[in-house]
């Protein structure tokens, strides 16, 4: 009876994720990124950790606004709104409390 080969196992390739990090277009430019981390006290030689950082931001705002405009057609469901849409900040820190994130006091 023939054996069946085991299926390969692929160990993770750092290097293939910092080249991808380095091809991928910024939302927020290097410049700014390596500002705030300095900023706060944060080095680094190369731009990939403030890439990083830059990706979780959008992945978290776009996130933000996806859930605004959730509350946003909710709220409207009963009007029939066309054109432009207006977050406005109750709606935004609605979201933001919704994903377990709430909006600092000043």
């Amino acid at each position: 009876m023939a054996s069946e080969p085991e299926p390969k196992t692929t160990k993770p390739n750092p290097h293939g994720l910092i080249n991808g990090i380095r091809a991928f277009p910024m939302t927020i430019p290097d410049e700014v990124m390596r500002f705030y981390l300095e900023k706060n006290g944060v080095t680094s030689s190369g731009p990939e950790v403030g890439r990083l950082i830059a990706l979780d931001i959008k992945r978290r705002l776009v996130e933000v606004l996806k859930k605004s405009m959730e509350l946003k057609s909710e709220a409207d469901a009963d009007e029939s709104s066309e054109g432009r849409v207006s977050l406005t900040s109750e709606l935004l820190s609605k979201a933001t409390s919704e994903e377990g994130r709430q909006k600092p006091k000043e």
